[in-house]
This record gives structure tokens, C-alpha cells and sequence, in this order.
């Protein structure tokens, strides 16, 4: 895409400026002023870029900086959200230039991946996004759920509580695909973000938080019927009857509760503890991955120690000329590279190197739709080197 002369990219400067990019988001996401100027004090008025036509500012996007879980390692990434044009701005180029600098942008910060959740695919394919992982809605009737559990002891969490915490979550996903390694703005969002009907609990065994969960009871408008679901943003648990006894106290809102429902992945752990079959999907969104940096990319996340082997492949990349060209993967003891040159005998675009990266699809899969091309051999070693657990986040933005 060839760069417009009447276009320009940079942070938001002065009150017109602000005032213009609070009233895009503010269209675009069907939230008050109020409400977006919150937003941007949580989420870091430092993060917030913009895109101007002339003088005039048409629409803007958030980078929030955070990790995502590869192979028992956290990979920097830039997360892009709040992505919005205001309406007589759209259909003119903005939106793909508001992109296409940000990921430039990127590049320049050395961030090796970058990561959004698409509301319309076309314009981040353009860019060289593509899908690579999930976040799937579960949901389950409060009624199903098994109540017979009373240990370990539940408490109400405590401040003191807040380093443990953390520390179950993150052995809880660090040996995942893809869920984010939480800044702080992501701890205030998995927590409820400030409101009122959110409620954090501790999982306590011999004096030692072994779980905890965060649930919101979120009123129904129908009657008769169960006066509330419950929603749970956040959870980790060590072990199996941390988990059993996160179910049995929310069983105890049947009474009143209809459904409990909780953001995961397509292997979720809560689901695995469940005996009945009742659990459905409400929702399976896909969230897109580009490739910033090849090399780095591949050095920072982390492999299976027993893989081994390696494979030539030869980019094509035209946004972001670094990644273009023959590279040699190399993977042994848990780490990988990708060193200049080599045969080259896969051919892969910006778009095929996301599903490669996390897992999401294999390279044999993707020569059917056109993303990778290389014999039979090649391509089944590339994604043996990067397979591991399907990719998902539990974490919105």
C-alpha cells in the first residue's frame, strides 16, 4: 500500500486531538465520552495512536505492551485494540494506514509478534494478520454443577493475596499457547475491572491459597426464571480439587442462578472436571497474529526440550522486508533460530507464518488455502517443530 502524503501517524497531541479520538471510540464502540475517557486513563494515554488526514484526526488505536505464553516462554507483543474511524473518515484508506503504521512501528521497537481480536477480518489480512488461536465462551447451568465439595476452605481474597495469585495463574498458562502474560491493566480486567459486583475468592488448603476465581452475578431480564448468571472472567487452580471446589461453591448459587459461563480455551481444565456433558460453547471467537520480527520471534518463545530438527523456508513479506527471504529454522533443547539463507524449499506469505508460529494450523492445511507451498517432508517438519497445545486466550482487549 503505498503511503498517502495527506496521512500521518503519531500520539494523539492537544485537547482537539484528544477530543477527536475519545469521539471516534466513542462511535465506534457505542460507549459515552465518560466511559472512554476512563478507558484511556486505565489503558495508558501513552498507549493511544492516531491517524490524521491533513490536519484532522480520523480515528485511533490502543497498543497495550504484554507477553504471550509460547512453550514455557513469554514473548513480547503489542496488543492492538480500540481500533476505530470516525464515519466520515471510513472507506478512504485510513483504517489500513492506521495499521500498517502501527505494525511499522512495531517493527522499529523490536516487538516480535503483535496480536488483536478482528471485529472485520479483510482490513488486518491486508497487513498480514491471520487467524491463530481461539476464545471460546463456556457455559454451563449453575443447577448441573456438583455441590458435594466443601474442602479446601473458600475465603474472600485478601491484598495480601495478590503475589500468589499471580503465581497461579502463571503456572497455570505458562505451559499454554498463547494466553497473555498480564501487564497491570490486564490484572485490573481480569479482576472485574472495578466493579462492584465483582468478587475475588481464594481456594485456601493448610494456610496456602491453591486456587482462585473472580465471578460477577449479571442480572436476567426474563420472568420467571433465575434471577442471575454468573460470569467468571478469571480463575486458576493448582489441582484437581481446587478446581472441584471453585464448581461446588458456585453450585451454590443454584437456587437463584441460571447459567455460569467463563472464557477459555478448546482443552479447558474446568470443563475436564465436569461429569455431566452439559457443557455448550456460547461463544468461539479467533484472534489474529502477525509476525513482526521472524528471527526474533522465533528465538523468544519456547519448544518441547525432546524436539529437535530443522527446515529451510523462504518468506515473502513485503510490508516488512526484514522477514522476507530464505531462512533456516533451527530447534534443539528447548530453543529455536532462524539463521539467513538456506535451500528455502517452503514458501510461506506474512499471513501463513501466524498459524504456523502458535500451532493454530498446520502447514500441510495451510497449502490447501494457499498461505504455504513446499513438498509433503518439509512442511511436516515446520509443524512439528512449532505443535504443541491448541492456542487460546482467556484475557479480551
Amino acid at each position: 500500500m503505498p503511503r498517502s502524503p495527506s496521512m500521518s501517524y503519531g500520539r494523539p497531541r492537544g485537547a482537539a486531538e484528544w477530543r477527536a479520538l475519545r469521539e471516534a471510540l466513542a462511535i465506534a464502540f457505542g460507549m459515552t465520552p465518560k466511559d472512554v475517557r476512563e478507558w484511556v486513563r486505565r489503558a495508558g494515554p501513552d498507549r493511544m495512536r492516531v491517524v490524521r488526514e491533513g490536519r484532522t484526526v480520523a480515528g485511533g488505536l490502543a497498543l497495550h505492551a504484554f507477553g504471550h505464553w509460547f512453550g514455557g516462554r513469554s514473548v513480547p507483543a503489542f496488543g492492538v485494540a480500540a481500533v476505530g474511524i470516525l464515519p466520515h473518515f471510513r472507506a478512504r484508506g485510513a483504517g489500513s494506514f492506521l495499521m500498517r503504521e502501527s505494525l511499522l512501528e512495531t517493527a522499529r521497537r523490536g516487538v516480535p509478534i503483535s496480536t488483536l481480536y478482528p471485529a472485520t477480518v479483510p482490513i488486518y489480512r491486508r497487513v498480514g494478520y491471520e487467524r491463530a488461536g481461539s476464545w471460546i465462551f463456556h457455559s454451563v447451568p449453575v443447577e448441573r454443577l456438583d455441590a458435594r465439595d466443601r474442602e479446601p476452605a473458600v475465603r474472600p481474597a485478601r491484598k495480601g493475596d495478590r503475589r500468589a495469585m499471580r503465581a497461579l495463574y502463571g503456572r497455570s498458562v505458562c505451559g499454554a499457547s498463547g494466553p497473555i502474560d498480564r501487564s497491570e491493566y490486564f490484572w485490573w480486567r481480569a479482576g472485574g475491572q472495578g466493579e462492584a459486583t465483582a468478587r475475588t475468592w481464594v481456594i485456601e488448603r493448610g494456610g496456602r491459597p491453591v486456587g482462585y476465581f473472580v465471578v460477577e452475578q449479571e442480572k436476567r431480564t426474563a420472568y420467571p426464571g433465575p434471577a442471575y448468571d454468573l460470569w467468571m472472567p478469571d480463575h486458576a487452580f493448582e489441582d484437581a480439587a481446587a478446581g472441584r471446589r471453585i464448581l461446588s461453591f458456585l453450585a451454590a448459587h443454584r437456587s437463584m442462578a441460571g447459567d455460569l459461563r467463563w472464557p477459555g480455551g478448546p482443552a479447558d481444565p474446568l470443563v475436564g472436571l465436569l461429569e455431566e456433558a452439559s457443557v455448550e460453547t456460547k461463544r468461539h471467537n479467533r484472534w489474529m497474529l502477525r509476525v513482526v520480527d521472524f528471527p526474533k520471534a522465533v528465538a523468544a518463545r519456547g519448544f518441547p526440550r525432546e524436539v529437535e530438527g530443522e527446515v529451510g523456508i523462504e518468506v515473502e513479506d513485503a510490508l516488512l522486508p526484514g522477514n522476507a527471504g530464505r531462512w533456516t529454522i533451527r530447534v534443539a533443547g528447548g530453543r529455536g533460530r532462524a539463521v539467513r539463507g538456506g535451500r528455502g524449499r517452503v514458501k510461506v506469505d506474512a499471513r501463513g507464518l501466524a498459524p504456523i508460529y502458535t500451532g493454530y494450523e498446520s502447514p500441510l492445511a495451510l497449502r490447501a488455502v494457499g498461505r504455504v507451498d513446499g513438498p509433503d517432508d518439509d512442511l511436516a517438519r515446520l509443524g512439528a517443530l512449532f505443535a504443541g497445545p491448541a492456542p487460546w486466550m482467556r484475557d479480551g482487549f
